[in-house]
């Protein structure tokens, strides 16, 4: 009997999706045969590739307002209907030749046409969330003809339910189950030896600091900055 096969739509811009492909990989096990495939690197607009390296460079040079306005405002409008079927037809041509049990989507703008190629191969379809706000993620999505797909939220916040109810996504295909994170985030380490190993001696403080892929140079670079705490 062979292993269940899932089909995960991840993206490489900043990185976070990769992240959270990489967690379901962990999450999955040796049940599932797992394989990612990156649809937006395949697409293009007026013939020129992606905006991906783009954003990333925007992002790893700490331009975080302009990377957040090229997403809110560039990218939406290059997602118009005309490359709907084009985006269709990457998934569905994954779909048709690895034939997995499951996709998942753990990324934006594409859930639609996405759903559409999953249901024209009667694949479920699980969209993962990994933001809260939920905008770029349910573009288009209130045309959605799938009868059997889900959408997972990280938290249970009104906005977030509200984006996707007004989206005509129904409550009941909304579960909360927080965000993806590697099995070994949770595990319980001895604090004296993870001191010892990462040179923090004495009464040192120590700060946890949630990093991006790509953000994690100039949140690094700004910590550096900050004056030492007693």
């Amino acid at each position: 009997m062979r292993s269940k096969k899932v089909l995960i739509l991840s993206s490489t811009g900043g990185y976070g999706h990769i992240a959270a492909s990489n967690t379901l990989i962990d999450l999955l096990g040796e049940e599932w045969e797992v394989k990612v495939t990156y649809p937006i690197n395949d697409l293009r607009f007026w013939g020129a590739p992606n905006g991906e390296a783009f954003y990333n460079f925007l992002l790893s040079n700490n331009l975080i307002r302009l990377a957040n306005a090229c997403v809110r405002y560039v990218t939406p409008s290059l997602f118009r209907d005309s490359s709907i079927p084009r985006a269709q037809a990457l998934v569905q041509d994954v779909l048709e030749k690895e034939k997995p049990d499951l996709l998942i989507s753990v990324i934006p703008f594409i859930n639609f046409p996405a759903s559409e190629a999953a249901r024209v191969t009667e694949t479920p379809f699980l969209l993962v969330t990994t933001d809260n706000d939920l905008k770029n993620w349910v573009l288009k999505v209130d045309r959605m003809k799938h009868s059997n797909f889900k959408v997972t939220v990280g938290g249970n916040m009104p906005k977030s339910r509200k984006a996707l109810e007004d989206q005509k996504i129904p409550p009941e295909r909304i579960e909360t189950i927080g965000l993806p994170l590697r099995p070994h985030f949770s595990k319980e380490y001895d604090i004296e030896q993870m001191r010892e190993k990462h040179g923090i001696g004495g009464g040192r403080k120590v700060v946890l600091v949630m990093l991006g892929g790509m953000g994690n140079r100039a949140t690094s670079s700004m910590l550096v900055r900050l004056p030492s705490c007693s």
